[in-house]
């Protein structure tokens, strides 16, 4: 499926964590990949997932960190650092998956809506906040207020 909001969903990811950058720095800072790992683990356990692992990719210095379906891995580029900020984002992918099935645009409504509470309950940033920037940006998620989540998971 085309990736259609793939670019607005980063736009928005980061006006949401400029908007909180001088409020919740801890966002921001690199932790050692064994702490990555388990913020990545307490997320998906939060949503009954077996958690992912997290690993750098040792061989190429890459652009985007992402979420391999297939080995259940969130990989991140060898040169970028383990922040929560990152870990969250690629959680969402590994929630939304489990939660509503492949097949689904990688940044759609259900990644949204997903991230968005993960960003809620594990970044601690204010759902209005959420809210008003998802408004904003014009992103489609399951709901005109993504945060609380609302879905019925894919059986």
């Amino acid at each position: 499926m085309r990736d259609y909001q793939k670019q607005r969903v980063y736009d928005w990811q980061n006006a949401i964590f400029n908007a909180v950058a001088d409020t919740l720095p801890d966002i921001f800072v690199e932790l050692p990949l064994e702490v990555g790992t388990r913020f990545a683990a307490k997320i998906c356990e939060a949503y009954g997932i077996k958690p992912p692992k997290v690993v750098h990719h040792r061989y190429k210095d890459g652009l985007t960190a992402h979420y391999t379906r297939w080995n259940h891995t969130i990989v991140l580029p060898k040169n970028w650092a383990v922040c929560p900020k990152t870990i969250a984002h690629e959680a969402a992918h590994t929630v939304t998956d489990h939660l509503f099935g492949l097949g689904l645009a990688a940044h759609g409504k259900e990644f949204v809506t997903v991230y968005s509470n993960i960003m809620a309950r594990f970044l601690y940033i204010d759902v209005d906040l959420i809210n008003q920037i998802t408004a904003e940006a014009g992103i489609d998620a399951l709901n005109a207020s993504p945060v609380p989540l609302r879905f019925k998971a894919a059986s």
